[in-house]
């Protein structure tokens, strides 16, 4: 599938193709369409063409300035885990080499909060600060609850 996603949108700017383990793809372009996530869902033949409400989407952190005790699968999952439900991490042995941050996806809620930073405990009940990047941060309007733009942009 990644090699034929390559195929018919080269030139459009793939930067990464992901999969979830429930078989959903996920491709980040190097571009931005007005500010709004693309997202293409499986087509069926009794597929209604109506425009369904998102709530709900996958995104990527990266957890900045982890201390070694940290970075077991285990304890990533439950840091990232905070913010949002944990889906897949990249490859720890690689991000190890740098020790810079662990990039996790995780699926939030397009309403919650995306805080700058988390506090974690470790087994001695120490409390860690742990800066938290994201790659991209979901912009919802509260009038209109739509993705892609704000309150002070909203058409109604």
């Amino acid at each position: 599938m990644n090699g034929f996603l390559r195929r018919i949108w080269s030139g459009k700017g793939i930067k990464q193709i992901s999969i979830l383990p429930n078989g959903v793809y996920i491709v980040r372009f190097d571009v931005t369409f007005d500010n709004k996530p693309v997202i293409i869902r499986d087509w069926t033949p009794d597929a209604k063409l109506v425009k369904q409400q998102i709530t709900e989407m996958p995104i990527w952190i990266k957890l900045c300035d982890l201390e070694l005790k940290f970075w077991s699968p285990k304890c990533l999952e439950k840091i990232a885990g905070i913010i949002g439900k944990y889906i897949r991490c990249d490859d720890i042995k690689l991000m190890r080499q740098y020790l810079t941050y662990a990039r996790i996806m995780i699926e939030v809620k397009l309403d919650q909060d995306f805080p700058d930073t988390i506090s974690v405990f470790d087994d001695k009940g120490e409390e860690h600060v742990v800066r938290v990047e994201y790659d991209w941060k979901p912009v919802t309007c509260s009038l209109c609850k739509r993705v892609g733009h704000r309150d002070t942009e909203c058409r109604g």
